[in-house]
């Protein structure tokens, strides 16, 4: 989080665990629907999404560090609870 802007250690903590229990909360939402759809789909739906999204995340930390907007630096935080 230092490289997008965000320095304060609790400001860090605080979102760190938002993060952890939102990824908590889907995680357990979806395992539900292994047993319905079958693994295999939802292992490459996954994968794919996880693909885009670290392309999007690398993206604008790049765009960050080359013009430091503080804009980039939300949306690559923004970007992590998709």
């Amino acid at each position: 989080m230092d490289s997008i802007g965000i320095k304060d250690p609790n400001q860090q903590l605080l979102i760190n665990g938002v993060l952890t229990s939102f990824n908590l909360a889907t995680d357990l939402v979806f395992s539900f629907f292994v047993d319905k759809r079958g693994p295999r789909p939802i292992m490459l739906i996954s994968s794919a999404g996880m693909m885009v999204a670290f392309v999007v995340w690398t993206i604008l930390s790049a765009e960050y560090y080359d013009h430091a907007n503080s804009a980039l630096g939300s949306g690559v935080l923004g970007h992590c609870y998709c």
